[in-house]
């Protein structure tokens, strides 16, 4: 059985939106609840609506795509929908779904969503190893943050928590749990 998603498109150009509505309705697991133009707008209908998958486009006027995944949770699916490729490594290391590029052919939208059905082992996800220089994508004192393996001085168990220490003496509190890092 296919889950379902609810999704929202997040892009500046209307004409690109359009499109991807009317490409994404051959997709009976997929219900678009709105889209949005710019990141605060976008902000606002994730608030509001919830959707668990997000089109988005990264260059914007005002504030980039990479902008608005900062204060999303991390549950959120995203799929880039954009005209530049030079971003591609960075959207993979937020752990993005897809990147399609501009003009997106119905072919490869059919890949990006097959991908997001796909069930995904949650035990090969936690036994992948960290390596020293890998970035984290994680939520740490209520915010998305990058973090880079390298700067992590050391963990500790906070209750059900953990506390991150870092370098430069900041720190700050993760969900996830110590035993969580420990296999990672």
């Amino acid at each position: 059985m296919k889950k379902n998603f609810n999704a929202i498109i997040v892009d500046d150009e209307r004409l690109v939106r359009e499109e991807l509505i009317s490409m994404l309705k051959e997709f009976d697991n997929i219900k678009i609840l709105g889209e949005a133009e710019d990141v605060k707008t976008a902000k606002s209908l994730v608030d509001k609506l919830n959707p668990d998958l997000i089109f988005l486009d990264i260059q914007m006027p005002g504030e980039s795509g990479f902008t608005l995944i900062e204060q999303l949770n991390p549950a959120v699916k995203i799929i880039f929908v954009t005209a530049y490729d030079e971003y591609a490594v960075r959207a993979f290391e937020v752990n993005a779904l897809d990147y399609l590029m501009k003009p997106v052919s119905m072919e490869r939208l059919k890949k990006s969503v097959d991908r997001l059905t796909k069930e995904i082992d949650e035990t090969e996800i936690k036994s992948k190893p960290l390596n020293y220089d890998d970035t984290l994508f994680i939520l740490l004192n209520s915010q998305m943050k990058f973090i880079k393996i390298s700067d992590i001085l050391y963990i500790e168990s906070s209750g059900d928590y953990t506390e991150v220490n870092l370098k430069n003496n900041n720190k700050g509190l993760s969900s996830k749990p110590m035993r969580e890092w420990e296999m990672r």
